[in-house]
């Protein structure tokens, strides 16, 4: 996996298992695990809601990648669309290669 600037690129073809949990600190925070686009539909991805405030929402997804494919994580809060700021260090994003 080689990391790109807010993404994940796949280098090889496999099964692939991703976990993402990140705290929130605001209500009906979403976060999106999406691969091969940034537009957020659940089309393209898992779309995780937080429903309160002080959260922290977890989600696994199996995806069969191939070379090329990427994946990033994002999270949706009063129009911000990025995992930063003063929680950065409590979101986790971990990928497995399963075969």
């Amino acid at each position: 996996i080689a990391i790109a600037f807010d993404r994940f690129i796949i280098l090889e073809d496999g099964i692939y298992e991703m976990m993402l949990h990140s705290y929130n600190n605001n209500s009906a925070t979403v976060i999106f695990l999406q691969k091969n686009s940034e537009a957020g539909n659940i089309d393209n991805g898992a779309i995780i809601r937080a429903a309160s405030a002080d959260d922290t929402p977890n989600g696994i997804v199996v995806w069969e990648l191939k070379r090329g494919d990427y994946v990033l994580a994002r999270a949706q809060n009063g129009g911000s669309n990025a995992m930063s700021g003063a929680n950065a260090g409590y979101t986790q994003l971990v990928i497995k290669k399963l075969d």
